[in-house]
Order: structure tokens, then sequence, then C-alpha cells
């Protein structure tokens, strides 16, 4: 886009054309005084305010850039202090982890690039997310909380155990119901049968150190698993359970 031209231009000027061709059918808002019928500026002025809330990313103004940068800071800032010390934020595909590593790279930016670039590096990874679902159990009134772990995926994996956020009352900052276990289900994905299900704090330890890597500050990236290794993770479980 070229400098002196504005974001959404051409859309912004077919709009006001067609605006004021309208006034041409002879009805009686038609008819209207000349002066008092809409002015171009005017019209181009209020569209350009509608396309402004409808798509903030494409006008960049230095003053939206300057105010976000400082709440970059401010928040990047926040985390390192330890005040909370993790931020989780929602996104389009699954919410990402701020902590001490993601702050310090960002608190030192010039602008809000590099958040933006972190966060569009993070969700366009071609990696399966495994979010806990949670199940009840109808005879007992309890509810297990579930994680999928698919065979010949690359997983984003929590480090803990943790709810989804739609799971938490919004008011109080609690859990709307109480895990009695937190599992993960291991599954073979071309045949889409699970294998067997591990509770989650014995799979995190069964994990191989050489198949987990970084992720976020509340996620793990784990490599992909043959439905072999899976099997294998699910043996280990069980002989330690006999």
């Amino acid at each position: 886009m070229s400098e002196n031209k504005r974001p959404f231009e051409e859309e912004i000027q077919a709009i006001e054309t067609e605006l004021l061709q309208d006034y041409g059918h002879g009805r009686v808002i038609d008819r209207m005084e000349l002066f008092a019928q809409p002015d171009r500026s005017v019209i181009e002025e209020l569209i350009e305010k509608l396309f402004r809330l409808v798509f903030p990313g494409y006008f960049r103004d230095r003053t939206y850039r300057v105010y976000n940068l400082k709440l970059l800071h401010e928040m990047m800032s926040n985390v390192l202090n330890e005040q909370p010390g993790r931020i989780s934020i929602g996104c389009v595909f699954h919410r990402l982890a701020v902590g001490e590593k993601e702050a310090d790279r960002m608190w030192a930016g010039v602008d809000a690039s590099a958040f933006r670039d972190w966060m569009h590096a993070s969700q366009a990874m071609d990696a399966y997310y495994a979010e806990a679902r949670v199940e009840e159990s109808h005879q007992d009134n309890e509810y297990k909380a579930v994680f999928t772990m698919p065979s010949g995926s690359t997983v984003i994996l929590p480090d803990h155990e943790e709810l989804p956020i739609r799971f938490y009352d919004l008011d109080t900052g609690r859990p709307r119901c109480q895990i009695s276990e937190w599992l993960v289900e291991l599954v073979d994905d071309k045949q889409r049968k699970v294998i067997g299900k591990i509770p989650f704090q014995k799979f995190r330890t069964l994990l191989p150190r050489e198949k987990v890597s970084y992720y976020d500050a509340a996620d793990s990236l784990l490599e992909p698993f043959t439905v072999d290794e899976l099997m294998n993770l699910l043996e280990q479980a069980e002989k330690e359970y006999e």
C-alpha cells in the first residue's frame, strides 16, 4: 500500500458514489434543497470511521501505535515482575500463554510487531492443541478431564492440569465443576480408536525428553508419536500400577 493512499480508499469512494447516486430517483428525500443534501466529504468521513471500527488493523494511526505499545510494555513488565507472572490470551484457534521468556523478548521492542509475529507464528503452527474436555460420570456424579493424544500428529499439551476458560465462573474465577481425575487419552488416529488412558501427571513423567520442546509459558510441543510408541507409554504406565 502506498504512503499517500488511505486504506480502503477505492471501497470508500465506491460507497460514496453509490449513496449520492441514490438521490436521483425522484423521491421526496431526493427533492431536498441542494444545500441540505449530503456532502461528499461528510459521507467520506462517516464511512471511514465505520471502516476504522470494523477493520482497525488497516488504520495504523501513530496515536494507536503508541497507545498499543505502551499497553504492551506495561503488560510485559507486569509479567517480568511476576504480577501476575503469566498471562493467558484467548486467540482464534487456542489460548496462548505469555511468560518471562515471551515478555523479555516483547518488552524490548520499539513497536508491537514482535507480539504480532509471535501470535501469528504460534497460531499458524501445524499442530493439534490438546485442550481438556470434561466428561461426567452419571453414576457417581464426578467429573473427569481428558486430554486427547493422537498418533502421527505434533501436539501442543498443557504443562499442568488445566481447564479451558469456559469451564470457569467469570465472576468468582473458580471452576464450575470439581475434577476428580485428569487423564490423557491415547488414540490411534488412523484407526480412529482409543488405545488406552494414562493419568495426566504420569503421562508427563513418561514422555521422552527428546520428544518434548518449549511452546509457550503454559504448554509443551510434543513431536509425533507412532501407535507403537503410544502403546509403549501405556505399557510403562500399567507396569507401575501392577
